[in-house]
């Protein structure tokens, strides 16, 4: 695939081909703002800088979007490090049927969800203004954890109306962040960096907050501790983005120029790649779900396997699987050919829905103790979409027996339909 053959709405590969030519001419002809960060608060030296040496550019924009995504889980996650159990040690209930954990982590969900679908328009046209978007973002946010905090000391029953607002928001982070990457020679890099960030961020802000538990502080006012420590690093990151200079030439003739898009061009672009779309967003929704179940869950899920969760140990397995994963995605950046990247993705997709149905399956056969931006957009909202069904399923299904329990169920029946999509997907229905 030629650069000039590409108009690229997110991602590494143009979605449009050759035939696609009417398709790429209205995009071309359409009048809106083009791709680019902001320029406020710009460091003109730095700027400059990173306008002259690409390789320190990716670097750059790499750890800065580490960061930010990072510093996210830590106004997102604290809470889920807590089990809300009251002074005799048993779990605080929502209602008769819901422990309070439950209804926090489903209130935050339907925020997030919302903020996902939401976050369809938003981002896409968002361009020249994320800085604006993502400051908001962040305050609204942490205010939130505040209103957590007291409304847990002094209304217990009503602190799920602060999880719904903390997540309403956050649900754009991701879009808002890979639109100051997209366009860029080095944006698959980049992205590399941001998709690490939140394996290893959610075991880290989860262990930060059982040190502050353990320090003594109230369950209530930790998410609020912790998340106005890394909103100052959310804060300084949105700044350190506003410094990468918009795509060169160079960036456009090898990438193809980013546009914004509105409503009627995502509804062409969907009616022209739908069978592909459809069968990423059935396998991410599954994907998602299973993944956020088991880092909502994940101290209740290694202790029931036995083992004691002390601050360090979801650090230390989150590392495990960064570093697992780290070289596979990144050789990714190494592979020029659009097609092939993306079909030696889906070959990852097909190895880890084959680790998955074998790891629980060996496990439920024999268990032991231990520790062993608009596709995006859409694919993250109807992923979250399962993830609420599956939280709602397995807390009112009586069949279930425990935490670990609903974990490898859920294995076995996301497991097969992933599998399904990485091995049917084909990649030339979306490039």
């Amino acid at each position: 695939m030629q650069a000039d053959d590409q108009i690229e709405f997110t991602g590494k590969a143009d979605p449009l081909k050759e035939d696609d030519d009417d398709l790429k001419e209205h995009l071309h002809e359409e009048e809106h703002h083009t791709a680019g960060t902001p320029t406020r608060l710009q460091i003109k030296g730095l700027s400059n800088v990173l306008e002259r040496n690409v390789l320190f550019q990716s670097l750059y924009g790499a750890a800065t979007g580490f960061l930010l995504y990072f510093a996210m889980y830590g106004i997102r996650k604290p809470f889920k490090a807590a089990t809300f159990e009251d002074e005799n040690g048993e779990k605080i209930m929502f209602g008769t049927q819901m422990t309070l954990k439950t209804a926090l982590i489903l209130t935050q969900l339907v925020g997030y969800l919302s903020s996902k679908f939401i976050g369809i328009k938003v981002t896409s046209e968002s361009k020249g203004r994320q800085d604006y978007i993502l400051v908001a973002l962040c305050l609204f946010s942490e205010a939130s954890l505040i209103l957590f905090g007291l409304l847990g000391t002094y209304a217990t029953d009503w602190c799920f109306i602060a999880t719904f607002l903390n997540g309403l928001p956050l649900g754009m982070v991701w879009g808002l962040v890979v639109s100051y990457f997209e366009g860029r020679a080095g944006a698959d890099f980049m992205m590399v960096a941001l998709c690490i960030s939140f394996i290893v961020g959610s075991g880290v802000v989860k262990d930060v907050a059982l040190a502050l538990l353990d320090a003594g502080y109230s369950q209530f006012w930790v998410p609020a501790i912790e998340g106005a420590m890394f909103a100052v690093l959310w804060l300084i990151c949105i700044v350190g983005l506003n410094q990468l200079p918009p795509p060169s030439e160079v960036d456009k003739s090898e990438r193809g120029e980013r546009i914004s898009i509105d409503h009627s061009m995502r509804l062409e672009y969907y009616l022209t790649f739908w069978p592909g779309l459809l069968a990423l967003w059935l396998g991410a929704m599954c994907l998602t779900a299973y993944r956020d179940y088991r880092d909502s869950f994940a101290v209740e899920i290694i202790e029931d396997m036995g083992v004691e969760v002390v601050p360090g140990t979801l650090s230390q397995t989150e590392s495990i699987i960064a570093g697992c994963l780290m070289i596979p995605i990144a050789s990714l950046v190494f592979i020029k050919d659009n097609v092939k990247s993306f079909g030696i993705s889906l070959f990852f997709l097909v190895a880890g829905a084959i680790i998955l149905l074998v790891s629980t399956t060996a496990y439920m056969a024999s268990p032991y103790d231990g520790i062993n931006y608009y596709m995006m957009s859409v694919m993250d909202a109807l992923g979250y979409l399962g993830v609420f069904v599956i939280f709602l399923v397995a807390e009112f299904a009586p069949s279930f027996n425990d935490y670990l329990d609903v974990y490898n169920t859920l294995g076995q029946v996301f497991g097969w339909p992933i599998l399904a999509v990485g091995t049917n997907a084909n990649a030339k229905q979306i490039f």
